[in-house]
C-alpha cells in the first residue's frame, strides 16, 4: 500500500512567504503600482501585503501627497514656448525681419530677445542689423517689410 504519513507530522517545507523589499515604500511613493511591478516583479497579492506592511493607508496618503507636489511643480514651471520675451526697443525694420525669419519663407527660426539689445537667433546671438542682413539674403525686401508693418 505504500508509506503513509502520520497526521501529527509537520510538512517538510512549510509555506514560505516572500519578504517585502527594504525600499518598497520609497518605490511605491515615487512610482506607484507600475513601478513596484517593474522593480520587484511581485505577485499582486504580495504587492498588496507589502503595501499593508509598509504603512497601508498612510503609505497611500504619502503617494497622493507626492503626486500633488509633482503636479504643483509642473504647473509652476513655464515651458520655453510660453515664456514672455523681455521688453526690448527695436525698429520696425528689425521687427519685420524677425517676423519674416520666424515664418516658413525665412526658415522658421526661433528668435528671442535677450533684453540687452541683441537676439538669440537659434543658438547664436545676433544684433538687429545682422538679423536684417540674414533676412535680406533669404529674400526679405522692404516691400515685404511694409506689408508686415501694415498688418500690425
Amino acid at each position: 500500500m505504500g508509506k503513509h504519513l502520520p497526521f501529527n507530522r509537520s510538512p517538510v517545507r512549510p509555506h514560505q512567504v516572500r519578504v517585502c523589499p527594504i525600499d518598497f515604500a520609497d518605490v511605491f511613493i515615487r512610482g506607484g503600482w507600475a513601478a513596484v511591478r517593474a522593480e520587484f516583479g511581485l505577485h499582486w497579492q504580495t504587492e498588496r501585503r507589502c503595501v499593508e506592511e509598509a504603512g497601508g493607508e498612510m503609505l497611500k496618503r504619502k503617494r497622493r501627497a507626492y503626486l500633488a507636489q509633482v503636479r504643483k511643480l509642473r504647473k509652476s514651471v513655464q515651458p520655453r514656448h510660453e515664456k514672455v520675451e523681455p521688453i526690448q526697443e527695436t525698429s520696425a525694420a528689425v521687427r519685420a525681419a524677425i517676423e519674416f525669419m520666424r515664418g516658413p519663407k525665412g526658415g522658421a527660426w526661433l528668435i528671442t530677445a535677450t533684453g540687452t539689445g541683441d537676439f538669440f537667433f537659434g543658438a547664436t546671438r545676433l544684433t538687429g542689423a545682422e538679423i536684417v542682413e540674414k533676412a535680406k539674403r533669404k529674400g526679405f525686401t522692404h516691400g515685404v517689410a511694409a506689408h508686415l508693418i501694415a498688418a500690425e
